[in-house]
């Protein structure tokens, strides 16, 4: 761990996670035909969860960032799922756009 962080954010690999569950193909898939905020955007409109992009802040620009600093931690795992949730959707429109 960096002695010099805070810990006041952690960051969701979200192309690490996403060729893990779903593959490569998907993840090219994602980088083709989609930018990284529009993940951002899609948690605001169905969950009211508002992150940040990762890549302003020395992170792949394919990552989330969370503040730690203001949620109860139950909130987190919540976060987490609604996260999944609009993977899982990107991941049908790629099935669905593949046949």
């Amino acid at each position: 761990m960096d002695p010099l962080r805070a810990g006041y954010y952690s960051t969701v690999a979200l192309l690490i996670g996403a060729e893990q569950r779903v593959g490569q193909d998907f993840v090219d898939y994602m980088r083709e035909h989609h930018e990284p905020i529009d993940v951002l955007i899609r948690l605001a409109e169905q969950f009211d969860t508002v992150l940040l992009n990762g890549g302003g802040f020395d992170a792949p620009i394919w990552s989330l960032r969370a503040s730690l600093a203001n949620l109860p931690d139950a909130a987190y795992a919540t976060i987490g799922d609604e996260i999944e949730a609009v993977v899982k959707e990107y991941a049908v429109d790629w099935l669905r756009n593949k046949k």
